[in-house]
């Protein structure tokens, strides 16, 4: 699992970040896990271009006299009009399962 973000400070700082990321994909059957930060706000991955397809997409579709009223309009139209891109849901019980797969206390990571 390849994952891709910006703005390290607060990711790599946070303790139950670290703690979820050197665990939990291994239980989800990944071999390998890698965490790569570019440099904050300057639209250098995949990530950056899927967003603004995104919103360029559902700024279309306002534009065009349509109503997202809700996030879940906004989810419902994404899924239906993208086609080569998966968007996913997440429950509030999602993220709560999360947070019960933390330990009461992590350690933080202390810099050698």
């Amino acid at each position: 699992m390849h994952a891709l973000s910006d703005g390290p400070a607060t990711q790599y700082r946070n303790r139950a970040n670290c703690f979820l990321m050197s665990s939990i994909p291994y239980t989800w059957g990944f071999k390998r896990v890698t965490w790569n930060f570019s440099e904050r706000s300057h639209g250098k991955g995949a990530p950056d271009g899927v967003g603004g397809v995104l919103k360029r997409k559902a700024d279309m579709h306002v534009l065009g006299g349509s109503d997202l009223k809700t996030p879940m309009d906004l989810y419902n139209y994404l899924q239906k009009s993208s086609e080569n891109v998966t968007v996913k849901w997440i429950e509030e019980e999602d993220i709560s399962a999360m947070d019960e797969m933390l330990p009461p206390s992590v350690r933080p990571v202390r810099a050698q």
